[in-house]
């Protein structure tokens, strides 16, 4: 995933800071698509964030990278793993909020949300409805939930002609509080800046600039997913899949080492594109 994919996926889902402090702890992950699948692996040891992922191109070449978030000296690291080079950006928001899923609920940053809403032209709803099977079972020592979701989203007003967007999701959850202390807090947020997909949703969150409000029904906490399948169904009718999967989970401690710039990379100037972008981003949600 590029830095500025992730970036907009912050823009999306920062709300919030969370005071987090949890063990170390590693989880391998695959995510399969219609265009294929990778894997990634989240390393979290106090203020740092290590996210690993190994994929396949288009053109069919291997890639292998790694994001450093270093909370403690507000500063974030791309790795080139096989070119070992590495790219350094300062003073840049905390980006662990693309992975962290913490229960329960911090309290929200009010000024920041009002700060938004007067910037919107007008207000997308996500009304997620969760459903508690009632089916259980153990997986990597903790007690899964099979839990299952329908989500819509409701414009106002309406301004992108087509059908209304759908998601319905299909998961084992368990209670799994994780994520670095800089990071926002989605609280068992099934929303992800990737999942949010088609014309729709685009015209209304960047050529519209709507605000995004969550709402969620059913009494039933989500958690986070060791297995969850995600359909879509967009606003041509049609229908699209992907899973996600828990390959391995683990809460060994973690050398520090894999948190900073490993020893024989050179450093790899910044495009000024990529600059621009990263101002951009950190002058809309405002310096911390």
């Amino acid at each position: 995933m590029s830095i500025k994919s992730r970036l907009i996926a912050i823009t999306l889902l920062v709300f919030s800071l969370a005071d987090i402090g949890r063990g170390d702890i590693r989880i391998k992950r695959k995510l399969t698509t219609k265009q294929g699948s990778y894997e990634s692996t989240l390393y979290l040891k106090g203020k740092r964030q290590r996210e690993e992922m190994n994929q396949l191109s288009r053109a069919g070449k291997k890639i292998n990278v790694a994001f450093v978030e270093q909370c403690d000296l507000r500063q974030l690291l791309q790795l080139d793993l096989q070119n070992r080079r590495y790219s350094l950006y300062t003073g840049t928001l905390p980006m662990g909020a693309a992975m962290a899923f913490n229960e329960p609920q911090v309290p929200v940053d009010q000024e920041l949300v009002d700060r938004f809403r007067a910037q919107s032209k007008g207000t997308l709803t996500e009304i997620t409805t969760v459903i508690d099977t009632g089916e259980r079972r153990e997986m990597f020592g903790f007690t899964a939930r099979h839990l299952k979701t329908v989500t819509v989203w409701v414009p106002q007003p309406k301004r992108c002609n087509g059908p209304d967007l759908k998601r319905e999701t299909d998961g084992w959850y368990i209670d799994l509080l994780y994520g670095i202390d800089c990071s926002p807090d989605l609280s068992g947020s099934i929303t992800r800046g990737s999942a949010l997909q088609g014309k729709c949703i685009s015209e209304y969150l960047f050529k519209r600039n709507y605000w995004l409000e969550h709402r969620r029904h059913g009494s039933s906490s989500l958690g986070f997913p060791l297995l969850e399948s995600t359909r879509w169904h967009d606003h041509k009718g049609d229908k699209s899949v992907s899973t996600i999967e828990v390959l391995e989970l683990s809460t060994e401690e973690l050398n520090a080492s894999l948190f900073q710039v490993p020893e024989g990379f050179v450093r790899a100037e910044i495009k000024r594109s990529q600059k621009s972008f990263l101002d951009r981003v950190v002058s809309l949600l405002g310096k911390r």
